[in-house]
């Protein structure tokens, strides 16, 4: 019968994907061990991943946690600070550890130069902001904070790596919360008579103007973009063609983690639109896959603009925006723990009794 010859193929497909698939899991938890045991046996590091150093880890994170709401709330002009000390030491720890492991273009991804423009925005005279503020605040609670969904970070208390991605991605919106809508941040700002015009008086330009809203936070991110690619793509090229255990963004959506839905998604439309062929990869050394990347990720930069907008509308949606981008990285986390092979043996021997 024909309807049971296709019936077959459907079957063999179907089969050779999920074995596809199942090798290529095998592939990434292979990668994986390898990665936890290189950073096992660098002596720096080592600290970090003893049952010690995590619980450390998880204590000082913690603590850290009640810091940043105290301060936020108590002392919101102190916040920025709070942001600086944060930042500085976690981004000196996260270059070293990436360093080791020959992941240096991470660290120079746009979240840390988000995390920049808002510290400047923050230190900078009002006056002299210009469009830094705007640029800075929709940078932070646009395509930053959104990336907590995107990346699938996770508040894992005493993984020294995931909580630095939080910390990351969530600092700059709270410290834009901090600077415009916190009750002690609006008494204090005396250059409006009332306390909304107050609060709000470090963005120097109305969010709702196309040049502050859109073009500004557009430029720096291009800006970043140009001189990214123009390291690490054209300088640093050799880099990443020789050594295998060199990553960056475009090479860990291309090429290390080809199962993700956004590399799935983008090698599908890039096939119908005729770049590539119907049963071509990606090689994320070619100019097309770089021209395909850097084409999606500036799209979700942009899309994420309005959410930044409707975060600056009031302070009840701001806070909407943080607190569901919190609420993934925490269901992460808990998806993280209960997977974990201990926590399934306890609730094996729950359910038998």
């Amino acid at each position: 019968m024909e309807w049971e010859s296709k019936l077959a193929e459907l079957v063999d497909e179907y089969r050779a994907v999920r074995a596809r698939v199942r090798a290529k899991r095998s592939s990434l938890w292979a990668r994986a061990t390898s990665l936890y045991t290189r950073v096992a046996d660098t002596p720096r590091l080592r600290p970090f991943l003893s049952a010690e150093g995590q619980q450390y880890c998880f204590t000082f994170t913690l603590g850290l946690c009640f810091a940043t709401a105290y301060t936020l709330w108590v002392h919101p002009h102190l916040f920025r600070w709070l942001h600086l000390f944060i930042f500085s030491v976690l981004y000196a720890v996260r270059f070293r550890m990436y360093s080791k492991l020959h992941w240096w273009a991470f660290c120079f991804d746009f979240c840390y130069i988000a995390n920049v423009l808002t510290l400047l925005s923050s230190f900078v005279p009002d006056a002299a902001c210009g469009h830094l503020a705007t640029a800075a605040f929709v940078a932070a609670n646009g395509p930053v904070l959104w990336a907590v969904v995107m990346w699938r970070n996770s508040t894992v208390f005493h993984s020294v790596d995931k909580m630095i991605s939080v910390a990351v991605h969530v600092m700059p919106p709270l410290a834009t919360y901090a600077s415009a809508w916190t009750p002690a941040a609006a008494a204090s700002t005396t250059t409006s008579a009332s306390a909304l015009s107050s609060s709000l008086s470090l963005i120097a330009y109305s969010p709702w103007s196309l040049s502050s809203a859109l073009l500004a936070p557009l430029a720096y991110y291009l800006l970043w973009q140009a001189v990214y690619s123009l390291y690490w793509d054209h300088y640093r090229r050799e880099l990443f063609a020789a050594d295998p255990e060199a990553e960056s963004s475009l090479r860990w959506f291309t090429d290390t983690d080809r199962t993700s839905p956004l590399t799935v998604g983008a090698l599908k439309i890039s096939r119908r639109l005729g770049l590539f062929g119907p049963d071509e990869e990606f090689n994320f050394l070619s100019w097309r896959t770089k021209l395909v990347f850097y084409t999606f990720q500036l799209a979700y930069t942009v899309a994420t603009f309005p959410a930044a907008w409707f975060a600056y509308a009031d302070p009840l949606a701001h806070g909407l925006c943080i607190g569901i981008n919190v609420a993934v990285a925490c269901n992460n986390a808990a998806g993280y723990y209960l997977s974990n092979s201990y926590v399934k043996q306890r609730l094996a021997k729950m359910a038998e009794r």
